[in-house]
């Protein structure tokens, strides 16, 4: 197919619409974080839901689901060192339980199981903390519970007292501080013991949240569907701009712009806009569930979180290795994307994995990274201001050229769902295990 004349078409109204921005700036100035299962993600949810009838897509509905919810209360570190006593400043991390425990600090340094062997037990009834990075939030919180730890400090790096945010799903208390703090409390425990008494008011709870879905049918029933999701919801404490309502804007954007085209697609193209992804992907694993039956007519998932930092966008394909040929053959560059294709980099929290735990292939569209300082994200500094129009719109371009060739020929692309002993296979191989066995999630 001869793709010049169509570019032309979706580049010129989406360069002279103000719709892509209008659209971010009420997700974020109206809906605020869109916390899940809040007024703010109902807000959202009843948004976008008008947003896509009016943009005139078909089956437009939300659809209801429960999931662990969360509601924030105080949060207070009172620290003990060398004859003074002090606060420090801090915030429960999402699904955090409430708690009032005094005990003593323990640096776990990289937070793996490795650094809790080598502290040999001394972690038991300790409030642990990282301080040096080279793991992930949730790879820590799961050794430091393993560990038998009372509590779990998740340290930021980010000069600016910026408190990291980041959801947990068990029983540990845990609390975010930013990296000022964190320095002060490594020069205490440098000085001789610390003992901290740590008191959060926050409360676990069920809610009812909603995914967004909306489509735009192929001419070809036979050539199935693509995908195109990503979460709306954010974190409570900012407006979540970079994380991820830049890319919810950009999927609303490209579902304008594609809706006019719908008999020039083969594949229909079906628009899922999460929620509970930031609490644990609730809204992806609902919808993968409520829809298994269908998921075996679908050609391929585009997962778009975190986008409009930077460009070029880059397609990082989840151990999918016949979607990235498929991508490979592209004019990437012409696209302004780029591929990565690296078995590093599959990975399980964003919402394309209960897809890919399902047996589909899937690919997650994210940003490049934008200048040193400008990355946000899981932080009170994730606001609307951060949000380059021309970087987003030039995002928009992409996600949506990239949808029109998926949908517009589909020869080529993945059929059926893959074996679930290759699946179990590819995610042990990716060390997906242990974490899913410890958040009840492993399906095999």
């Amino acid at each position: 197919m001869d793709y010049a004349e169509l570019d032309r078409q979706l580049l010129g109204d989406l360069w002279t619409s103000e719709a892509l921005w209008d659209d971010l700036a009420y997700l974020c100035d109206a809906c605020n974080g869109r916390f899940a299962g809040t007024a703010d993600e109902r807000r959202a949810a009843d948004y976008l839901l008008g947003r896509l009838r009016a943009h005139g897509l078909q089956r437009v509905a939300a659809e209801p689901f429960t999931m662990r919810g969360w509601e924030r209360g105080a949060a207070r570190l009172e620290v003990t060192a060398h004859g003074l006593t002090f606060d420090l400043p801090c915030l429960a991390l999402p699904g955090s339980p409430g708690c009032d425990l005094e005990t003593g600090i323990l640096d776990a340094r990289r937070g793996n199981a490795a650094a809790y062997t080598a502290l040999a037990g001394s972690a038991q009834g300790q409030i642990v903390f990282n301080s040096q990075d080279g793991v992930s939030r949730a790879e820590m919180y799961r050794a430091a519970s393993e560990a038998g730890a009372a509590a779990f400090i998740f340290s930021g790096a980010q000069p600016g007292m910026l408190v990291p945010t980041g959801s947990v799903g068990k029983d540990l208390p845990a609390i975010g501080l930013a990296h000022e703090p964190l320095t002060r409390l490594k020069r205490c425990l440098a000085a001789g013991p610390v003992r901290a008494r740590l008191v959060l008011t926050c409360q676990v709870h069920p809610v009812t949240a909603h995914n967004v879905v909306a489509e735009i049918p192929g001419a070809d029933p036979s050539a199935g569907w693509i995908i195109a999701g990503g979460h709306y919801d954010g974190h409570d404490i900012s407006q979540a701009a970079q994380d991820n309502g830049a890319a919810t804007a950009v999927l609303v954007e490209a579902a304008r712009l594609l809706a006019p085209l719908r008999g020039r697609l083969q594949a229909g193209l079906r628009f899922v806009l999460f929620s509970g992804e930031e609490l644990g992907l609730h809204g992806s694993y609902a919808y993968a569930t409520a829809h298994a039956a269908e998921l075996g007519d679908v050609r391929a998932v585009l997962n778009a979180d975190v986008l409009a930092q930077g460009m070029p966008v880059v397609l990082q394909t989840q151990a999918s290795p016949a979607l990235a040929d498929w991508l490979r053959a592209l004019p990437l560059k012409q696209l302004d994307a780029v591929l990565n294709d690296d078995p590093k980099a599959f990975i399980s929290n964003s919402d394309h994995f209960p897809f890919s735990l399902a047996g589909l292939e899937s690919v997650w569209a994210v940003t490049s990274g934008g200048p040193p300082g400008t990355g946000w994200v899981h932080s009170a500094a994730d606001t609307l201001d951060k949000i380059d129009p021309r970087i987003l719109r030039q995002t928009a371009a992409t996600v949506t050229r990239l949808l029109l060739r998926l949908a517009a020929e589909p020869e080529g692309l993945p059929r059926g769902l893959r074996p679930p002993a290759l699946v179990q296979q590819l995610v042990t191989d990716a060390g997906f295990e242990p974490a899913l066995r410890f958040s009840g999630r492993w399906p095999f």
